[in-house]
């Protein structure tokens, strides 16, 4: 595995799941609050394209590694129809480059 996409709403354990899942294996954890804090010191407020901005680019940066990890993203109401934008794109660029990828949905 070397890849792991875990989505589901707000509070249902993706960031207790994806840090057991750290310790057990060699994957990175890259999870919403960190774009979702530095955004809202910066801005002082929640901003929706600065975070997907800032998200897509590590994304984007990441897949031209071998670096194996897990991404934690959130579809709460607000965010619903892009995560699953954004899910759909990040599902294809993995499947193109050959990475193994499993997706929980919590």
């Amino acid at each position: 595995m070397d890849f792991v996409l875990i989505f589901g709403d707000s509070a249902v354990g993706k960031m207790t799941v994806g840090k057991a899942l750290m310790e057990q294996t060699r994957l990175r954890l890259f999870h919403n609050h960190m774009m979702i804090e530095p955004v809202l010191e910066i801005f002082g407020e929640f901003h929706l394209p600065a975070i997907e901005k800032t998200r897509d680019v590590i994304f984007d940066e990441f897949l031209k590694t071998n670096q194996k990890g897990s991404f934690l993203l959130s579809c709460g109401r607000l965010v619903s129809r892009m995560t699953g934008i954004m899910f759909r794109r990040y599902m294809i660029s993995l499947r193109v480059k050959g990475r193994l990828v499993t997706t929980w949905n919590l």
